[in-house]
């Protein structure tokens, strides 16, 4: 069976994002406790956890990009040919049931 297309199961598609900007690096850093490890000194103040200054900030949510066109969701159905096996599901669990009968109720040793 192939592989469904990603846009049909990819979230980040359906509205077109990108991810924030500006985050801290080592070289960039202003947090005071972000300075004194990375010079290995020893932690006298908290992490002020800002975006762009801090290395242990969380990021904020991704920016919306106004001139991206969101991503369409084809038309088509994508279970189509799921079950073209060249019979119907019936024949097939009648055939099944037939398989199940041909096997000798107890084992011969």
């Amino acid at each position: 069976m192939p592989l469904p297309k990603p846009e049909l199961y990819d979230a980040a598609s359906l509205v077109p994002t990108r991810p924030p900007s500006g985050a801290a690096t080592r070289a960039t850093v202003t947090c005071p406790t972000c300075i004194e490890v990375r010079k290995h000194k020893p932690k006298t103040t908290e992490h002020t956890l800002v975006w762009g200054e801090c290395l242990e900030a969380i990021p904020p949510p991704h920016e919306h990009v106004p001139d991206a066109a969101p991503a369409e969701i084809p038309p088509e159905d994508p279970l189509e040919g799921f079950l073209d096996s060249g019979s119907e599901p019936e024949d097939e669990a009648e055939r099944f049931h037939q398989d199940l009968e041909s096997f000798p109720a107890e084992p011969n040793n």
